[in-house]
């Protein structure tokens, strides 16, 4: 149980409090079919997306998150980004089941042509995960959602949030570390 954390955030804890501890060196999968996980392959996990309605499994990595993502959207575009703007883009996309709202207008070909142009322009580089400079890459009467949707979908965010005590209780309850 996750208690009051989102349960999303589970295996970059057990991740940075279990696995890198113990010096034994680990492969890391999350199963599921949605974006908002995609992040995790810039912390060294791989996601692995089953079948669904008639589609194939896929493997997500740090090298094909983003054509993943064109393709899911069913976007045709030569435009493309590094993995690390994953928490930016999924800020923008917003994620129905957790309540996180998306901006009016946007999808995953005008992300991209926006981080495009930011980089372009020096706004930003490709490593850039800075908050404050992130904002400035989208329109002003956007920006107070975005700041909020981004600490919701970025895995250090969060994590920052969360007490000593409450990655106890989950570290705690492992009961076999390895599989």
């Amino acid at each position: 149980s996750s208690g009051d954390i989102e349960a999303s955030m589970i295996p970059y804890i057990l991740s940075e409090n279990v696995y890198k501890n113990d010096g034994i060196p680990t492969k890391n999968f999350i199963v599921s079919n949605s974006p908002y996980e995609y992040p995790y392959v810039n912390y060294g996990f791989q996601i692995l997306a089953p079948s669904m309605r008639k589609k194939a499994p896929y493997r997500v990595t740090k090298e094909n998150a983003i054509a993943v993502l064109k393709d899911r959207a069913r976007v045709n575009t030569t435009l493309s980004s590094d993995s690390n703007f994953l928490e930016f883009i999924n800020a923008l996309l917003g994620d129905h089941d957790r309540n996180i709202p998306s901006l009016s207008g946007v999808g995953i070909a005008t992300i991209l042509k926006m981080i495009g142009t930011a980089i372009e322009h020096g706004i930003i580089t490709q490593t850039t995960k800075d908050i404050e400079m992130l904002k400035m890459v989208i329109k002003e009467d956007y920006r107070e959602v975005f700041e909020c949707n981004y600490h919701c979908t970025s895995i250090c965010h969060q994590y920052k949030d969360i007490e000593p005590l409450d990655i106890h209780k989950i570290t705690s309850q492992l009961v076999d570390n390895y599989d």
